[in-house]
């Protein structure tokens, strides 16, 4: 018998036979724990995926890059853009994706001086700060060479609508 006294004093045991009540109180907090964390994880999946992307800007944007690279060949401004036939030479479209009724009346552009208006005119009189229920419009300018080396300012303002999709 007192040798296992001994023994017990150099070798102790880690993981005793008998449990303490602390056990149970620490398992209940692990079960908490792995609630809050599971319950984070569900919540920030459903607010990242929950809604929908606004991407009007970026197809602002882009539908702006599209036409100036158009107006502008071999770094100098295009003789044959006019407005009869800018969707054949720009190669553009305003045809949309099958969506709430939509009537190909989801973009305008406006390209001054060219006096070149295409699309619905209604759009850039609903463009304000309030994007949730109007269309989001962009304006950008700049100058191109023309083959008499004169200076020529392009202003091109687009109007892109798709509230029913892009916002909530």
């Amino acid at each position: 018998m007192n040798k296992k006294k001994n023994l017990r004093f150099f070798c102790p045991s880690f993981f005793p036979k008998t449990r303490q009540g602390g056990d149970r109180t620490v398992s209940m907090y692990w079960f908490a724990i792995l609630v809050i964390v599971a319950g984070g994880i569900v919540y920030m999946a459903a607010v990242f995926y929950g809604t929908p992307y606004d991407i009007r800007e970026i197809e602002g944007n882009l539908l702006i890059n599209k036409i100036a690279d158009c107006l502008v060949k071999d770094n100098y401004f295009n003789d044959e853009v006019s407005q009869d036939n800018f969707f054949v030479v720009c190669n553009l479209s305003f045809a949309t994706e099958k969506f709430s009724k939509w009537n190909n009346d989801q973009y305008y552009i406006e390209i001054q001086p060219l006096n070149i208006k295409q699309g619905n005119a209604e759009l850039t009189s609903f463009c304000s700060a309030d994007l949730d229920k109007n269309p989001f419009c962009i304006t950008r300018g700049f100058y191109v060479l023309t083959n008499d080396s004169e200076e020529r300012f392009i202003d091109i303002q687009v109007a892109v609508r798709k509230t029913e999709k892009n916002t909530k």
